[in-house]
């Protein structure tokens, strides 16, 4: 899902702005409940609504899973360690993530991360496509583009809409819609990508939606 390296050239701050600068999402739950603390240590289990603490240490299998997050990213993100608390659920989630970075192009798939995760409000996914999308060469405009379901490039916004239409409609597209992916230039092949792909930002949406995940973008000051 997700491809940012350790020394993103931007703050917290500022990917929080520009993730929610498209407008007021929904009403976020109490505070109160809400985690405060940000993890960075691997080996540490965010707080969350769901009760993710493990009973015992990591297996060889997770601290290896983890140990590789944490090499790419430099911290592990919070929505590792929640993963960590179901080890097939990680390995699932994980293996879905490998196998999706072979499909289409690495700025088709962020923008459909993005045109989802807005579709889904997942906050902290889009904190992390933000990230991931910025250090790939996308720009701020792009990435508001791409949660509006939309593109300066005809074929990438033809893309954008579609993922959301499929959001909307529960997968249930009109044969228009469909029409119009086509019309773009997209193969039946490539469309399965896509919704391969939307369905891979889902997954991801829904865990954190559901765990309320802390977004714990990691913050470098800016040179």
């Amino acid at each position: 899902m997700i491809h940012i390296v350790s020394r993103l050239g931007l703050t917290a701050q500022s990917c929080v702005v520009l993730y929610l600068r498209s407008g007021p999402r929904s009403p976020k739950p109490d505070p109160g409940r809400l985690p405060t603390t940000t993890h960075t240590d691997w080996s540490r289990f965010p707080v969350s609504r769901l009760n993710v603490l493990p009973a015992d240490e990591p297996s060889a299998d997770v601290r290896s899973t983890l140990d590789q997050v944490g090499a790419q990213f430099g911290f592990v993100p919070n929505m590792f360690t929640m993963l960590a608390s179901n080890p097939t659920v990680l390995d699932l989630v994980m293996t879905v993530q490998a196998k999706a970075s072979r499909l289409l192009d690495a700025r088709t798939r962020h923008t459909i991360a993005l045109a989802v995760s807005e579709a889904d409000g997942c906050d902290y996914c889009l904190a992390l496509h933000t990230a991931g999308s910025l250090k790939g060469g996308m720009s701020a405009a792009d990435i508001e583009l791409a949660r509006a379901g939309s593109s300066v490039d005809p074929k990438r916004a033809a893309v954008a809409r579609f993922a959301q239409q499929v959001i909307e409609t529960r997968g249930r597209v009109s044969d228009a819609d469909l029409a119009a992916v086509r019309g773009a230039g997209y193969t039946d092949p490539e469309i399965l990508a896509i919704v391969t792909l939307v369905v891979r930002a889902l997954l991801t949406n829904y865990l954190n939606n559901v765990n309320l995940t802390d977004v714990d973008i990691p913050a470098p000051d800016l040179a």
